[in-house]
């Protein structure tokens, strides 16, 4: 048995390499902005993979059988991408660049619990020391965690 490389069509496909053909009906738009929402599709294709991933989102496995159920089930998510998306802005807007789901991620990590004084009936929770990207993201949403492990609004 033997074998050839085809040279015109390994070089056809080496000069094509890394070029890509965007066809829109958008006549009225500048190339720029056409091309500008080509690149700018990731951020769409990103929250169908996160309305796949069970663990942030998780639209699928629906388990509801009536149509108000599912409605409901969908609005929820719908909701929930929303909000992640909003934390993710505001993490933008503070300087720093994560993602939700790395965020959500990290932040899981951040264990808290319940102290009863002697003699007192009202817990007072505490929460572990952050980790510096835990504090970071403490931070851009106005908080963080004092010296005794309590959660502390920063004052402006």
């Amino acid at each position: 048995m033997s074998f050839r490389k085809n040279a015109y069509l390994v070089e056809r496909k080496l000069s094509m390499f890394g070029k890509s053909i965007i066809i829109t009906d958008n006549m009225d738009w500048m190339m720029a902005d056409i091309v500008q929402a080509s690149l700018d599709r990731w951020q769409i294709e990103d929250r169908f993979r996160m309305s796949k991933d069970d663990e942030l989102v998780g639209v699928c496995p629906m388990r509801h059988w009536t149509d108000s159920k599912i409605r409901c089930h969908l609005f929820t998510c719908v909701a929930a991408m929303t909000y992640l998306r909003r934390i993710e802005l505001k993490l933008e807007a503070a300087g720093v660049g994560r993602t939700a789901s790395e965020v959500i991620n990290d932040m899981q990590r951040l264990h808290q619990i319940l102290v009863m004084k002697k003699g007192s009936r009202t817990p007072e929770r505490r929460i572990e020391t952050p980790s510096k990207t835990q504090a970071e993201v403490l931070s851009a949403f106005g908080r963080f965690v004092d010296t005794r492990g309590v959660l502390q609004q920063k004052t402006r």
